[in-house]
């Protein structure tokens, strides 16, 4: 008897064209996978293309999400990109290239993470295999086919037990455990400290997370290069460890199946109380420094640019030398960043940022005008050399040039200086009062990266304003009624200085946030409040003066 199989079934294993070759008619490329696959289970795929004959075409499988605006036959746009992998595994460059073969997407090694992680969010998708011509420097699609992501099995969260402690008291309030049970699991599977609503209910906003752990890794670093947790465990406690002790009140502790936003697959314990000791001295409680957890008042003036100082910078521990825009320019030119179309947009990046007088976000937005990720990803790279932050030192952009790099006959290599200069912080000139920048959504390091926020995962304009509003009171002096403030389309982002903890190593802020339109009118609160904490250890004092009399007995 022959086994019936489904058309659906069929289709969503093997697609096959052919192409008229002389008159001879051949089989194309073809790509297998399950057309439809439960959430959270690895998605292998294999691909064959037999027509390939050109050691110059670089496949690659990309995984999008597909919200119906474009055909089968269109490369959809780098936005929707959640996850690829070249066709030899990972993202790393192999030479020779792979035709045929076998791929797994999860959160496992090799590492093909992009927009999103795995598991990615259940919905509909596409698998393309794209070539890559290194010497016509195009992508070219080979195919596309459908992907469904299942909806997860509603006893993934029903059956799903969180334990946690009913009331936590005085040293318990920094460190405790939680149980949980999970008869469904997925890979980075996480943890979540929340406020409960006033009545003990479950929290609504899950962004606003207190602090977070890996349930199957019982870390926030994974086991994975890319900070991943394959480790998945249907039984067992995470531990909780605070930099401060919890303030009296209620709490929740949810279980998360989705490391993607929305966050809306959890399971969360019942109410924890925080009670506080009645011998507790009042003088632990963080000290307020607004009036007003709501600010109704239109914002004093403020500056309408600032353009982020590159020019001069001085490297102390290399020659001593100012790095000006101008030697960035010089090494930048001289720099073998990949091959040569990227190559020329890399340095393109560096042009413009030095025509628009080192307007950051203006060289990033000339740059995103490419219709091409990679073509876009060069030229970013060129403008990120520039400002020359962080990470960025090992290529020698804080270096006098000329600079000395690593050689490689790799096309898609990236060499690093052989003695790179650190990158020290870069400080902006600001007010005090009232500070503002003119970076569209983009993430800035003024406060020289020693100020953390430690209460969620994720970096955007208001945690990174927490961290600068905070380092501009404690180590610069600003007065206790700053505000900080990003611009974005339409208006701008504030957070404000609410509270200040303290103890003889670090200090510990909580910073409020708000939308305000551009003629200063007051739009509506943020739903976070963000912790900020800097070490006096690590922070570096640009005055070698701490300004810290603002704080009493610090």
């Amino acid at each position: 008897m022959i086994q019936k199989v489904s058309l659906s079934i069929l289709l969503g294993q093997l697609i096959t064209s052919t192409a008229n070759t002389g008159g001879v008619l051949i089989q194309a490329s073809t790509l297998k996978f399950k057309k439809s696959t439960p959430y959270g289970k690895p998605i292998e795929i294999s691909f064959d293309d037999p027509t390939q004959d050109e050691a110059s075409n670089l496949g690659w499988i990309g995984i999008y999400r597909d919200y119906g605006k474009y055909t089968m036959d269109e490369i959809p746009g780098r936005d929707d990109l959640s996850a690829w992998q070249n066709t030899w595994g990972g993202q790393d460059y192999l030479d020779p290239p792979v035709f045929s073969g076998t791929l797994t997407f999860s959160s496992k090694y090799p590492y093909s993470t992009n927009e999103d992680k795995f598991p990615y969010v259940s919905g509909n998708y596409r698998v393309c295999y794209i070539n890559y011509n290194t010497e016509s420097e195009v992508d070219k699609l080979i195919i596309c086919k459908p992907l469904k992501v299942k909806a997860p099995k509603s006893k993934m969260i029903e059956k799903a037990k969180v334990k946690a402690p009913a009331k936590l008291k005085d040293d318990k309030r920094m460190s405790f455990k939680v149980k949980f049970k999970t008869p469904i699991t997925v890979q980075n599977q996480w943890m979540g400290l929340y406020h409960a609503e006033s009545d003990g209910g479950l929290p609504i906003d899950m962004n606003s997370v207190l602090t977070w752990v890996y349930t199957g890794c019982n870390n926030q670093e994974g086991n994975q290069s890319d900070e991943s947790c394959v480790e998945e465990k249907k039984k067992g406690a995470v531990n909780f460890v605070l930099d401060q002790q919890l303030k009296k009140g209620s709490y929740r502790a949810c279980v998360h199946f989705a490391i993607n936003e929305p966050f809306d697959l959890f399971k969360c314990s019942e109410e924890i109380k925080v009670v506080t000791s009645p011998t507790e001295s009042p003088s632990a409680s963080p000290i307020s420094l607004s009036p007003t957890d709501s600010p109704t008042e239109s914002p004093s003036a403020y500056p309408t640019s600032l353009i982020p100082t590159v020019s001069p910078i001085f490297s102390p521990q290399c020659p001593i030398h100012e790095i000006t825009m101008i030697d960035r320019q010089t090494s930048c030119s001289s720099y073998a960043y990949q091959n040569g179309f990227y190559r020329n947009r890399f340095r393109e990046g560096c042009n413009k940022f030095v025509e628009l007088d080192g307007n950051f976000d203006g060289c990033i937005n000339h740059c995103n005008t490419c219709n091409e990720s990679a073509c876009r990803a060069a030229c970013r790279n060129g403008c990120n050399y520039m400002i020359c932050e962080g990470d960025e030192g090992r290529f020698g952009c804080n270096n006098p040039p000329p600079v000395a790099w690593e050689t490689s006959d790799d096309i898609w290599f990236r060499p690093e200086a052989l003695n790179p200069c650190p990158t020290p912080p870069v400080y902006k000139s600001i007010t005090r009062e009232s500070v503002m920048f003119d970076n569209n959504d983009t993430i800035f390091y003024q406060d020289g990266n020693c100020c953390k926020v430690i209460n969620v995962p994720w970096k955007d304009p208001f945690t990174e304003l927490c961290e600068l509003c905070t380092f501009e009171h404690i180590f610069k002096g600003a007065t206790s009624d700053l505000k900080c403030r990003a611009q974005h389309t339409g208006g701008y982002y504030e957070v404000y200085l609410k509270t200040v903890a303290k103890t003889s190593t670090d200090v510990t802020t909580s910073c409020p946030t708000s939308f305000w339109k551009n003629d200063g009118t007051f739009i509506k609160n943020g739903v976070n409040t963000y912790i900020s904490k800097c070490s006096f250890n690590s922070c570096p004092d640009p005055t070698n003066t701490l300004s810290t009399s603002l704080i009493t007995g610090l």
